[in-house]
């Protein structure tokens, strides 16, 4: 069983990029024995697989009671999740569910100006998010971390309502309109963080989200998946202004940088006061973690945390051009023997890095 109010203190250390020993390590090994036909029975249409919550529950209980065991910093979590879309469902798109992911249908791709958007506490897509947050909660009574769903406001939420493509044009074509609706989703993002953040902290006062970093605090992922697509003079125009007050609004976050193209926007992000981190994704196909050191170092020289998904041989290539602080590492080894042994080496190379050796 694990102690969330000792592990609050731990991760205090790595908020504060005190954890001189080592990286934090969110480190996941499966079980020895594993009975896969305890396995729930998921439901036989994909939306209701997505959406139904008493069987979501069970699943996260089975994945986590009986499969998986939390090694270092990690810890036991379960969140909605309902697409990366749902913050523009709630301002008025579509969605439509597969069996592994989910889109949005562009309810205002043929829309020649945007209407106004506003939040409506009675959205069904807002209530059923919280419906099924406060089942998650109810079902954990302080067991495990109920995380917050997974929330994309600003031009994220727009693509969502509009399409990448006609958000394009509408940007040269009708900035204002553009800047306009950006703030007033940021407005219904607030009201949504805010009535996740209660639900989600009922019964403990930490939370997390589909970043797996635990939080004492109203700390959120932010991010552009959009940026990818505009350059540095429109990112600075059109999505820094609004992520200022997501940061502001925030106790803290790290940023979401999402591939190659995004990195045109990493100095841009490194210069933000009040950003805490940043967590580098290269993409699917891209070349091993340990081979992004450079991007990783300016990242810690500009004094930001970084958080990045790992292999075990990423490791200690990594810890060579490294300092610990402040870095969290995400990495799922074979068996617990593994993940201690690769826990120990780590805490060997910063010893021997502190000594200068």
């Amino acid at each position: 069983m694990i102690d969330f109010d000792k592990l609050a203190e731990k991760y205090r250390l790595l908020w504060n990029r005190e954890n001189h020993d080592r990286p934090f390590f969110v480190m996941y090994a499966p079980r020895e024995r594993i009975d896969w036909s305890r396995m729930p029975k998921a439901p036989d249409t994909a939306e209701e697989r997505w959406l139904d919550a008493e069987y979501n529950i069970r699943r996260h209980r089975f994945y986590m009671q009986e499969t998986q065991l939390c090694l270092a910093e990690a810890f036991p979590q379960a969140w909605v999740n309902f697409g990366p879309d749902i913050m523009g469902a709630i301002c008025g798109c579509g969605i439509e569910f597969g069996q592994d992911t989910s889109w949005a249908v562009h309810t205002w791709q043929d829309k020649e100006v945007f209407p106004d958007i506003r939040f409506d506490e009675k959205d069904p897509w807002f209530r059923r998010l919280q419906q099924c947050t406060e089942a998650f909660a109810e079902d954990s009574r302080g067991e495990y971390v109920v995380g917050i769903t997974d929330l994309h406001p600003g031009p994220d939420c727009l693509v969502s309502l509009r399409g990448p493509e006609a958000l394009c044009i509408d940007l040269i074509e009708s900035p204002e309109m553009v800047k306009k609706a950006n703030f007033q989703v940021l407005e219904v993002f607030k009201k949504v963080f805010e009535a996740q953040y209660r639900a989600a902290t009922k019964y403990m006062p930490y939370t997390s989200n589909w970043m797996n970093i635990f939080s004492a605090d109203r700390e959120y992922v932010t991010s552009c998946d959009f940026s990818c697509l505009i350059s540095k003079e429109m990112y600075a125009e059109f999505v820094l202004p609004e992520l200022r007050e997501e940061w502001a609004f925030l106790d803290s976050s790290i940023y979401h940088l999402d591939g190659t193209a995004a990195l045109t926007h990493l100095d841009a992000l490194c210069a933000e006061e009040k950003l805490r981190g940043i967590q580098w994704v290269p993409g699917s196909g891209q070349k091993p973690m340990r081979e992004w050191l450079p991007v990783l170092q300016k990242i810690q020289k500009n004094g930001k945390m970084i958080d990045i998904t790992v292999e075990s041989e990423d490791v200690l290539p990594l810890l060579a051009g490294l300092a610990p602080e402040g870095v969290v590492m995400h990495c799922n080894v074979k068996s617990r023997e593994e993940g201690e042994a690769l826990l120990a080496a780590a805490e060997r190379a910063c010893t021997q890095r502190r000594k200068g050796k």
